[in-house]
């Protein structure tokens, strides 16, 4: 302890002697979001992952534990993803009165900020990575889907040179008997779904926009769901729909604007809220 004192030894050269080895909350970050990520790219219907954004609406006993779940995930969220969880807040100052800048991290957690880079196995094993190895340049992975091969240029040809013979196509010969195909039936144009934001496959059910939130038919069929569907259904439906059309995660791959998806996304909104009322 006199050559700690002395040298002024600290935690970061003892743990470069020992090859980089994180400290105790840095394994504790990576034990956690590792499961967390398993969580994030499991299937809808996995208990587990509807438990994910539960919470109790009590406020906290006199004398319990200061600490939650939800605090505890946001903290090794922000110390896994700093840029990502970073957030500026106004704050006022008590001598001055004027509202200053303050860099710190979002507590709430949101899913809008880290889901997609869970869902992506790779690029979630490269932060695991990097808090496993503090200070070692590990190289980003590769994206998931790599462009095509091109192919080499063919080399030029001599003009001299004549073309390889080509031998002449070969003609199918139609047996007599049989009679030649016909045509296939026209579809009846009423059963094709209309097109739109609130179409996502062709088996979905038909609804009325304007009873969307007032009735439980139309809520339902904005949710891509029928008659007789679970609690359980409609909050995986809503998840899932919610993620795609969030404002936030707007991508003009959708095929509409940004204005009609927050507009869609607002009657999700209003068919989980009646739905879940109907519930209650």
């Amino acid at each position: 302890m006199q050559q700690v004192h002395d040298e002024r030894i600290r935690n970061e050269r003892v743990r470069k002697i020992f090859f980089n080895i994180p400290d105790a909350e840095s394994q504790l970050t990576i034990r956690q979001m590792t499961y967390i990520g398993k969580l994030t790219r499991a299937p809808e219907d996995h208990p587990p992952k509807q438990l994910l954004p539960a919470w109790v609406n009590k406020p906290r006993p006199r004398g319990g534990v200061l600490t939650t779940n939800k605090k505890a995930i946001v903290r090794s969220l922000a110390k896994l993803l700093p840029d990502e969880m970073e957030e500026i807040k106004f704050v006022k100052d008590e001598k001055t009165g004027e509202m200053r800048a303050k860099k710190g991290f979002e507590s709430n957690g949101s899913f809008v900020r880290w889901t997609h880079i869970a869902q992506d196995e790779k690029t979630w094993n490269w932060h695991i990575e990097k808090l496993k190895q503090p200070g070692v340049p590990i190289p980003p992975p590769r994206p998931s889907r790599e462009p095509p091969p091109t192919t080499p240029e063919e080399p030029e040809t001599n003009q001299h040179q004549a073309p390889p013979p080509q031998s002449p196509p070969r003609r199918r010969r139609r047996r007599r008997n049989n009679p030649p195909p016909s045509p296939p039936p026209a579809r009846n144009r009423s059963n094709n779904p209309p097109p739109g934001p609130n179409r996502d496959n062709n088996s979905a059910p038909r609804f009325n926009p304007e009873g969307v939130g007032s009735n439980k038919l139309d809520s339902l069929g904005a949710l891509g769901l029928r008659r007789g569907a679970t609690e359980r259904e409609v909050r995986s439906a809503f998840r899932r729909l919610s993620l795609k059309y969030h404002p936030d995660r707007y991508s003009p791959t959708l095929g509409i604007t940004l204005e009609e998806s927050i507009a869609h996304f607002q009657m999700l909104n209003n068919a989980h809220e009646h739905l879940r009322s109907m519930t209650l």
